[in-house]
């Protein structure tokens, strides 16, 4: 028993010393070192890759620059005329339907408006509305405004 060691513990629960780990134990699998190598590289090839297909986007072409700007026309079209139908009015810009960050050109008068975009090569997307177009408010006529 060592001086000032287990000298607390019953002498059964102490029992025999233990083996060494790495003395009477047979070696396992192991792989050869040019396996480790080519899945080292292969592994950093696909974070590489990976990697690079995060940040750089060469996927832009002009057809999706065109069906981005149709669909954003499309989609301040739907804005507007619900805005119409809500408040009785026409907005007064695209900031008022939240649509101000998105490169179009907005206008309207008294009957009807006009909603157009670029799509980067020339052409111009355009839509159109009129009061026939507006649907029904869901409570019935707007409120006039108190006098």
């Amino acid at each position: 028993m060592p001086p000032g060691g287990l000298s607390w513990l019953p002498p059964e629960r102490i029992g025999p010393p233990m083996p060494r780990i790495g003395s009477t134990r047979r070696r396992g699998f192991r792989v050869p070192a040019w396996a480790a190598v080519v899945a080292s590289v292969a592994c950093l090839a696909v974070i590489g890759w990976n990697i690079r297909r995060m940040y750089v986007d060469d996927t832009v072409t002009p057809d999706r620059v065109r069906v981005g700007t149709e669909i954003g026309v499309e989609l301040a079209q739907r804005q507007i005329l619900k805005f119409r139908s809500r408040t009785g009015r026409w907005p007064s810009s695209l900031a008022e339907v939240d649509m101000d960050g998105w490169a179009l050109t907005y206008r309207a008068d008294d009957a009807r408006f006009d909603v157009s975009g670029s799509d980067g090569a020339g052409g111009i997307i355009r839509r159109s509305g009129t009061l026939e177009d507006v649907p029904p408010p869901p409570n019935g006529p707007p409120a006039a405004p108190p006098p």
